[in-house]
């Protein structure tokens, strides 16, 4: 091959070393380091060597070959590798829009609407079921809350009930707290206006509930003849403990009655009327007055049994002690030993209030069973205790 100059001679020997390391590349074989080419003379023959004239050629070349580009991985270490059976891939969490809510909060008063027998310093809850703040947005704060609060007696548009406000951190219980005891068996109304919602603009309904208060009573002491002293205090011990039970009246106890009578200077023994009872009862502080009527009461012996035997009407009046007025009254018949004549004076307590007895209070209610169960509760009767059962 004849070359015109040495420029073109050289550029000849580097595609020549490209093409012999893509050649290796490609079947795998390993380039030498270098690659050295010899030159032989140029023939005789070739007549024009006007360009090379002056010039020196050197006896080899090294030519470098060109690093092999890195297109594959190398899998000869991969292929001895063991792959998981299972992958866990994690989910990815993404932040998620907040969600509307668009039910208005829920309203939980307590007391609860038309409850009876509210205790005199109760202390009274408003519960919200989510956070509640002003309708502007602006969070409510305690001295703000009984804005939207109104407490009052007799009916919605009764008198005022001064009380105190205040609302937890949460921003979910109000608490009215009273001023002064509330007036005994008296109707309160508790409302809660417009001006609240929740954290999604959901506006709080208006809403009332009315409840009534405990009724002060107090019982005017009685003495039964044939009785002792100790038993008639027993049968007012039954009276006292049955109103404290039936949840909507608080009898007074008899040595804070004494001491208010004997304050007053105020002698109730004989007192019946019941004009008497009322002045008795303004001086007590209460609301009613209970008078107890035993009559026709006689004091036998049991031919069968030689046990004492009382016999006679029970009658229980409930007095208004404001209008001088008998409210309720209550009648029954009776015959049989002291306890017996306890447990029908304590049965007629709860008729007095008009409220039904705990289930079990008095064992089985014989007036809802029938004939045959009732002859088989009185016998049992008959057998255990004897002393409290006559044969008519």
């Amino acid at each position: 091959m004849t070359f015109s100059n040495s420029k073109s001679f050289l550029i000849l020997l580097g595609l020549a070393a490209g093409l012999v390391a893509q050649e290796a590349d490609s079947v795998g074989a390993a380039l030498p380091d270098s690659v050295e080419v010899e030159l032989s003379q140029p023939s005789e023959s070739i007549s024009d060597t006007s360009a090379a004239e002056g010039e020196v050629f050197p006896d080899s070349i090294e030519v470098q070959p060109p690093i092999p580009f890195e297109s594959s991985p190398d899998t000869s270490q991969a292929e001895d590798s063991v792959l998981p059976d299972t992958v866990e891939v994690q989910p990815i969490s993404l932040p998620s829009e907040p969600v509307s809510d668009t039910s208005p909060a829920e309203i939980t008063f307590t007391p609860s609407h038309k409850t009876v027998g509210v205790r005199l310093d109760t202390v009274l809850t408003i519960t919200f079921s989510k956070p509640v703040r002003n309708v502007d947005d602006s969070p409510v704060t305690y001295d703000q809350i009984s804005e939207f609060i109104s407490l009052k007696s007799i009916n919605k548009k009764g008198p005022d009930v001064p009380f105190t406000t205040d609302i937890n951190e949460e921003k979910t219980v109000v608490t009215i707290d009273p001023e002064s005891e509330l007036d005994d068996d008296q109707r309160f109304f508790l409302s809660l206006s417009y001006g609240l919602e929740d954290e999604f603009n959901n506006v709080i309904r208006p809403a009332t509930i009315r409840f009534t208060t405990k009724m002060k009573v107090a019982l005017l002491e009685f003495e039964l003849k044939g009785l002792s002293s100790i038993e008639n205090r027993s049968l007012l011990t039954y009276m006292r403990t049955e109103l404290n039970a039936t949840g909507v009246a608080v009898c007074l106890e008899k040595e804070e009655v004494d001491d208010i009578l004997r304050n007053n200077r105020i002698d109730p023994s004989g007192c019946q009327a019941n004009d008497c009872a009322a002045e008795i009862g303004t001086a007590l502080g209460v609301s009613y007055m209970v008078l107890t009527d035993i009559a026709k009461l006689a004091k036998n012996e049991d031919y069968v049994t030689a046990a004492v035997v009382l016999q006679g009407d029970v009658s229980l009046s409930l007095l208004n002690v404001k209008r001088e007025k008998l409210k309720k009254k209550v009648h029954r018949e009776f015959a049989g030993g002291l306890n017996r004549l306890g447990r029908i004076v304590r049965r007629m307590v709860w008729d007095l209030v008009n409220v039904k007895p705990t289930e079990g209070r008095f064992g089985v209610d014989v007036e809802k069973v029938t004939f045959l169960d009732r002859i088989k509760i009185e016998g049992t009767e008959f057998f255990s205790s004897p002393r409290e059962w006559i044969v008519t």
